[in-house]
């Protein structure tokens, strides 16, 4: 299936805005670094897994802003030039966006034909193997080497085989234990950037943070440190992934859960714990329990007041109270200025 393109052409302000710039666009990069609009929409896009756009001569810029992405997708046997200039041609529309079209700053990021990293394929709800077939990827798409153990000797006798078989032997792809180790950095950074963008957000009156639950099963909570700055120890705090935990179950009584989810992958990004606030009773002064005790003048007892309150009971109402008077002295100025 062929989809109709819309033809971009990078010159001059005007032209570049009237462009309609949107959170999802696909373009075509022609060998002269002009770049080609596709007619199509995000679902057209998931359900055809690509096919009739991505091709292996192909060099595609791809923007997901919900996702913050530009993805330069490049084919298997693009044109050397293509290759060249898509990084530059990916960061003016980048500049594009956000000055034009006042989208998100996106990330532009490479990926090849068949050796799609596991962002990309998230991103669109794609499948490695079935995303190479749509595409015309002529290649090996394995996604993870099988180990190879030694044999023990043997005394028995060897026996040469011959073994036929109708299928073409395909050598197996590059490098996936490295792209495994990528994937499983990319998923810390994903992970970072959620926590970031929650930490920004303001939290409901009288509750505060606990903890985060990230997408990629990381519970984050605040860790204290101890740094030396100039000879002096400060203490600092930072969110930081929770390592070690006491228990395996457990259970949050009053606390508040807030769901950060992502309609356009129809996911949840993360859950923050929130605690409540509680004012406490001690905190209320002194000061503000005195004048509950002038109400009720005739059933105190002052006996039972302590010195300090006795004395900024004096303090208030203008009673002078001698340095050398003990506390019996000072009730009985109480009583009398009272009676």
């Amino acid at each position: 299936m062929e989809y109709k393109t819309e033809k971009s052409i990078i010159t001059t302000p005007s032209e570049n805005e009237r462009m309609n710039y949107d959170y999802f666009m696909i373009f075509e990069l022609l060998d002269t670094g002009e770049r080609q609009r596709f007619n199509i929409t995000e679902e057209k896009f998931r359900r055809s897994k690509g096919a009739g756009i991505l091709h292996p001569k192909q060099v595609a810029i791809i923007v997901k802003e919900d996702f913050r992405r530009i993805f330069i997708w490049k084919g298997s046997a693009p044109h050397v030039r293509k290759k060249f200039i898509a990084s530059r041609v990916a960061q003016e529309l980048q500049q594009e966006m956000v000055q034009i079209g006042h989208l998100h700053r996106c990330k532009v990021v490479t990926v090849e034909q068949g050796d799609e990293t596991s962002e990309f394929l998230r991103a669109f709800g794609f499948d490695l193997e079935e995303l190479a077939r749509a595409t015309g990827f002529t290649g090996e798409v394995i996604p993870d080497i099988p180990k190879i153990t030694k044999q023990p000797p043997t005394t028995s006798p060897i026996i040469d085989k011959k073994i036929s078989t109708s299928k073409p032997i395909h050598i197996i792809n590059k490098h996936s234990q490295s792209k495994a180790q990528e994937d499983i950095k990319l998923e810390k950074k994903i992970s970072k950037e959620t926590l970031d963008e929650i930490l920004n957000l303001e939290l409901p009156q009288n509750f505060k943070r606990k903890n985060i639950l990230t997408g990629q099963n990381t519970l984050y909570g605040i860790i204290t440190k101890k740094v030396e700055i100039f000879g002096k120890n400060i203490e600092e705090t930072a969110w930081e992934p929770i390592k070690n935990l006491s228990r395996d179950v457990f259970e949050l009584d009053g606390h508040k859960l807030r769901i950060h989810y992502n309609r356009s992958l129809n996911t949840i990004e993360a859950i923050e714990i929130l605690e409540p606030i509680f004012e406490s009773k001690k905190e209320k002064s002194m000061v503000e329990k005195l004048p509950e005790k002038e109400e009720k003048e005739g059933l105190i007892d002052y006996n039972k007041w302590t010195v300090k309150e006795l004395k900024e009971f004096c303090s208030k109402n203008n009673i002078k109270v001698p340095s050398n008077y003990r506390k019996a002295q000072i009730v009985q100025l109480v009583e009398k200025f009272s009676n």
